[in-house]
């Protein structure tokens, strides 16, 4: 568990595999009562098994962005646990009207965006322990991203990751490797960022 902040809490195991309405709504209605709390949960299913973590209430932000400072007009978040990643997404970023604020941890990731308040959010796909689908999907859950351009990043580029990204509530899918041309484009198309 990274770092002592991912608590285990609950598991349950659904027969068969399939989630009758009724274990779902208790199951949300457990990380309802957590996030009430202000205690930060994730849900993770797998073939019938269905695991609740906990998270400290603590978010964890790169120090190399403070958009609380800025008097740029957007805020962009990247969720993704390579620093290589990050390092490029800034370097397309630092010319443009927006902050950039890279997220390295995807299991603070929720807590992270709601302090931040994102215009748009680059998400990678495979990351461990949860998954940029699993991200997603809370994400839309939460009445704050409900409409926030969520941008899937990810170097499988198929038809099958691109219908469970739209089923899981993406906005858009852009392929590794990140270039300056698939971000502004991303950009323009959402939020009427043009390059500089």
């Amino acid at each position: 568990m990274p770092d002592g902040k991912l608590n285990f809490r609950n598991s349950y195991f659904v027969k068969g595999g399939s989630f009758p309405q009724n274990s779902l709504d208790f199951i949300e209605s457990m990380v309802k009562k957590y996030q009430e709390c202000g205690v930060e949960c994730l849900l993770v299913t797998s073939n019938g098994l269905v695991t609740i973590w906990r998270m400290e209430n603590k978010v964890e932000v790169s120090p190399r962005s403070n958009p609380t400072l800025s008097t740029k007009k957007f805020v962009i978040a990247h969720i993704d646990d390579s620093s290589i990643e990050h390092k490029t997404m800034s370097s397309i970023l630092e010319k443009l009207i927006c902050d950039y604020v890279p997220i390295t941890n995807p299991m603070l990731a929720v807590s992270s965006l709601l302090k931040i308040k994102p215009s748009l959010i680059f998400l990678d796909l495979n990351m461990p322990i949860v998954n940029g689908y699993e991200i997603c999907t809370q994400l839309r859950r939460v009445d704050m991203f409900k409409d926030t351009p969520v941008v899937i990043v990810t170097g499988n580029d198929g038809f099958v990751d691109r219908v469970r990204a739209k089923m899981a509530g993406a906005t858009d899918f852009i392929s590794k490797p990140i270039d300056r041309e698939k971000v502004v484009a991303i950009l323009n198309k959402y939020l009427q960022i043009e390059a500089a």
